[in-house]
């Protein structure tokens, strides 16, 4: 009676590791997932903010500031390149199902 009682006390410890487990694994793709939409909207307001000065300079430097539209230009696509590929870095780091992403009124039978 006692082995059985050690070995369902087991059985539960191990399914209970497993849960945990498996809570831990679904924040990790919750947490990868908010971040692949908060950091690239984040990566492209840092990179306006930083080409908007440049541009207003540009802009009172009249026919010299050509460099500075140049610049600001360059920031503005680095801080897209930046935001796309922490996008990409980010949902693949989500681990997001394949049949999740189509969405659940993608299906055809969702109407029935």
């Amino acid at each position: 009676m006692a082995a059985e009682n050690a070995s369902e006390g087991s059985d539960d410890l191990k399914k209970t590791e497993e849960l945990l487990r498996e809570v831990l694994r679904a924040n990790n793709r919750t947490n990868h997932a908010v971040r692949a939409i908060v950091l690239p909207s984040t990566r492209l307001l840092a990179g306006f903010l930083i080409a908007l000065p440049l541009f207003g300079l540009g802009l009172l430097m009249g026919s010299d500031g050509g460099f500075l539209f140049f610049i600001s230009a360059l920031v503005l696509v680095a801080a897209a390149i930046w935001a796309i590929v922490d996008q990409l870095r980010e949902t693949k780091l989500s681990e997001i199902p394949d049949n999740a992403r189509k969405g659940p009124y993608r299906s055809s039978n969702w109407r029935r």
